[in-house]
Order: C-alpha cells, then structure tokens, then sequence
C-alpha cells in the first residue's frame, strides 16, 4: 500500500483485476480492495530502481497522445509524480512540475495545443484540473475541489468532460473516493454532474462525435447501470457506452443496464475509440506467472477484425487511437518505448525510447498557474 500512499491515486486511478477478490465475504469491501490492491506485487527479477514493479505499472498504465506528442507521468526525485512531455519530431523532453504537488491524468488535445492536468495538493489534498498551453505550459484553474478528478478529456478548447467522486470515509477502506460519475465543466460556468451511478471505479474516458466510452466496476444494489464483476468468467470487460450529446454536454441515461463492450478471452480494460467510431484500442489482461500483463488490443469496428499484439515487456500503457492510428508505449524494467500502429501493419513502428536515466537528468519545468477568467 505504501506505493499508492506515495502516489496519492483515488480507487479510480489503478487498473482492477481480480486478485483477492474470491477472499472477500462482502461483495462491497471486495470491490474496493481490488481497485486498492490489484496491481502486480514486486518480481524479483525486475533489477533494483527508482520504481517497483508496482509503482512502474502503476504510473506506467497513464498515457496520452496528440497528433505531435505524448505525455505520461513520471516518478521524479523526492517521490513526486511529474508529467514527461516528449514531441515526435524534434525529440525534445521537457518535464512537467508543480511544487507542493502531484501532476496526475494528462491529457492532451487532439492538435496538441493544450494539455490538461490533474494538481493533487500534497498538503490540502485539493485537487485542481488545469487546461494548459504546450507552447509555454500556462496553466488556467478550471476548478478546485476536496473532490477526486481523474481522467479528464477535451470536448472542445473550452469544455472538459471528467470523472469525480466526493470524499467519503468507510472503516477499514483506505480509498476516500468510492462514488464516481461524470462531470463537465465549460469556461464561465460551474461545473455539471452528468450522471448519478456512484461507481466504485470509473475511469478512461473516450468521447467521440455521438458517444462516451468509460470504464466503471461496482454498482450499488440499488442503482442497476451496469453487471457485477464476474472475476471467475472466462471474458469479461469494464468498458461501457453511453450516448454523448458533444455539442450540448449532455449524457443519455440508460433505461437498462448498460452491455459490456469488447468481450473475449481474458478481461478487457481501457479503451481509445476513435471519433468516427470506426476503430478502437484496448488492453487485455490475463492472469500470468508472476503478475498481470496487459497486452494490446487493436478493432475495426466496421469488419470486425482484431488483432492482438502481446507486449514482450512488463505491459503496454493504455493507447490512444487518432484518425486510423494507434500510438503506444511498451513498459520494460527501466524504459518505455512509444510506438505507433496503423491498421494495416504488422507491428508496432518504435518512434522514441525514454529511459529511466533521461527522465532523472530530464530539468523540471514549472507549470504557472492562472485562474479562470484571466
């Protein structure tokens, strides 16, 4: 647990599998210790660093792209959480950082223009979602709130869609975040509560020109959106739909539980969808000797076909599909590799290799901080 002490993620942040959760007598408490304790312990194998195994799949599993760059958070010196910015074409690094905090759920546009960022307050605990510039990384306060906010998306320049929960203490739960539901929020106005489903997990999303992909785990008995965790099925997935209304900021709310989407061997998590709605990327996890690996998984949605990469290092990180392109990063025991794949490849093209040593010799750069309306 100390791992996700130090990185300071609601019960949202971490990817879910079914480790532990047959132990549980309470389907409740064993939902919430899944999101809490799902990630892979240590392997000895994995050569002593600055990360865990954990804490390397655990950071690694964010990932985000543009057209021209990826961003993806890093374990800086001190234990801080920071946000690595790479551009495709020049190659160059530059390290996000705000004193005092954790730089969590990076999000990039689609031109890459702006970036948006999660702050965690080390000392308030206050999270803040910040839309910034790429060219100078001034950052413009959306909102702050005692509320958790994780997987922020840009619906256009001035409206973000995100997940937030309200604090809530349970004994014996160390998660504080346990009722999540989508929010936007659009410049001038406050903030707006699109749902009512207080999900145990609710991340990843992916909004398209009709739709918003998600993925959630543990409805209330009461609130039926969508199926109880089945961690014994042969497939499974957490990822749902719901229809976006992208130019009114509105949500369709189910009249019936809602399907699971990309069924098939193994669980299915994660999701990228592209705006047409014509091709999606996904992880897929099984359980393997020493930990879980999420392998990537690549859709045409209009055939029918997949294909499935299996990642020959410790996992790939979620992916992100623009036009007809998939960009992914691979996770190895002291590198990450960013690629990209089209459809009609074979394999994944590598465009950059960041190493453990170039993130630590990367300089940081401090974010400014503005608030909405300057």
């Amino acid at each position: 647990m100390s791992v996700l002490k130090n990185f300071r993620v609601s019960g949202s942040d971490v990817p879910a599998t079914s480790k532990g959760l047959w132990s549980t007598t309470k389907l409740m408490l064993g939902l919430i210790a899944v999101l809490l304790l799902s990630m892979p312990a240590a392997s000895p194998e994995v050569p002593a660093s600055n990360y865990s195994r954990r804490d390397r799949l655990t950071i690694g599993f964010f990932f985000t792209a543009s057209t021209r760059q990826v961003a993806f958070p890093v374990r800086s010196v001190g234990g801080s959480v920071d946000v690595m910015v790479i551009d495709l074409q020049s190659k160059a690094y530059t390290k996000l950082t705000s004193k005092g905090a954790q730089l969590l759920s990076p999000s990039l546009s689609t031109d890459g223009d702006r970036i948006l960022l999660v702050r965690l307050d080390n000392e308030t605990e206050e999270y803040e979602l910040l839309s910034c510039t790429t060219s100078d990384f001034v950052c413009r306060s959306l909102i702050a709130t005692k509320n958790s906010i994780n997987s922020p998306k840009e619906v256009s320049p001035n409206k973000v869609i995100y997940v937030a929960s309200p604090v809530r203490h349970v004994a014996g739960v160390q998660s504080h975040y346990l009722q999540h539901d989508l929010w936007i929020v659009e410049s001038g106005k406050p903030p707006r509560q699109l749902t009512d489903f207080q999900f145990y997990q609710m991340n990843w999303l992916s909004v398209t020109s009709s739709s918003i992909y998600f993925s959630a785990m543990g409805p209330l008995r009461d609130k039926k959106i969508i199926p109880k965790f089945a961690p014994l099925a042969a497939a499974d997935s957490d990822i749902f739909k719901l229809p976006f209304d992208v130019s009114g900021g509105a949500v369709e709310l189910p009249q019936s539980p809602l399907t699971p989407l990309f069924l098939s061997a193994g669980r299915s998590v994660a999701a990228s969808v592209a705006p047409d709605e014509s091709m999606a990327a996904l992880l897929r996890t099984k359980n393997n000797v020493g930990g879980y690996r999420y392998d990537l998984v690549v859709m045409d949605l209009k055939t029918g076909g997949t294909k499935l990469i299996e990642s020959t290092g410790l996992g790939f990180s979620r992916p992100e599909v623009l036009d007809r392109t998939v960009t992914t990063r691979e996770i190895f025991n002291d590198r990450y590799v960013v690629g990209r794949l089209l459809w009609n490849d074979e394999s994944i093209k590598p465009l950059v290799e960041v190493t453990d040593a170039l993130i630590a010799s990367t300089q940081p750069t401090e974010i400014r901080r503005e608030t909405e309306g300057k």
